[in-house]
């Protein structure tokens, strides 16, 4: 009751903050504070507070949202995101934005084929799923944990095919060195496109003996024990 309370209170002050700069109400309900900025009541509110005061002007929401340092802008951005697809559908998003947008044709399609399943239309792909034991999904992700020291040990090339367990198939475009200000490291990324349209970019640091930092094989070797 104490959350649906508050909840109606954020709301009922949208009204009062309609002439004031938007950091304001995002003060007003804990967007800002470090305590609370991550809740789930003053990240929804601050959306809904975006949209009102912004929502006639779909790039401005998006770049506010976006970019008001110091709050969850990330998930406030996707929030508004989808306030403004709601009212305006894709004209939300701005045309050179949209033209930016990575794997734009596999999200469009993904949210065509929710839209259907919302509105009871008739599916052109029927998904057949099989199920995956525990130990079976362990060994999946086993042997991406392999395939991705041997992408970043350079073992797989550009062109070269690596299986995801979610994602499926994949061939590496890219792979990027970048120094770094830790001796003895450097960071590499690899940007993978899957089949399923949707592309990835991986990096890890390693060290110049070729060691790779930051990886779950030992936890899953463990699990699978």
């Amino acid at each position: 009751m104490e959350v649906i309370r508050q909840a109606r209170g954020y709301l009922e002050a949208i009204g009062t903050h309609l002439q004031k700069p938007v950091d304001s109400y995002y003060r007003f309900v804990g967007a800002l504070n470090p305590e609370t900025k991550g809740s789930g009541l003053a990240t929804v509110c601050a959306a809904i507070g975006v949209f009102v005061f912004t929502g006639d002007d779909p790039e401005h929401s998006i770049y506010t949202s976006a970019n008001l340092i110091g709050s969850d802008t990330d998930t406030i951005a996707s929030f508004v995101g989808t306030l403004l697809g709601a009212r305006y559908g894709l004209q939300a998003v701005p045309t050179h934005l949209a033209a930016r947008i990575q794997d734009k044709e596999y999200l469009i399609k993904v949210a065509n084929r929710l839209y259907g399943l919302a509105t009871g239309a008739p599916a052109e792909h029927v998904a057949v799923c099989k199920s995956i034991d525990r130990e079976d999904a362990f060994l999946r992700i086993l042997a991406w944990e392999i395939g991705l020291h041997e992408m970043f040990w350079d073992a797989i090339g550009v062109g070269g095919d690596v299986v995801h367990p979610a994602l499926g198939r994949g061939t590496i475009k890219t792979k990027i060195v970048v120094e770094i200000a830790r001796e003895g490291f450097e960071a590499k990324l690899i940007r993978i496109n899957f089949d399923c349209g949707q592309s990835c970019a991986f990096h890890s640091r390693v060290e110049r003996n070729q060691t790779v930092l930051e990886s779950l094989g030992k936890q899953v070797e463990s699990a699978l024990q």
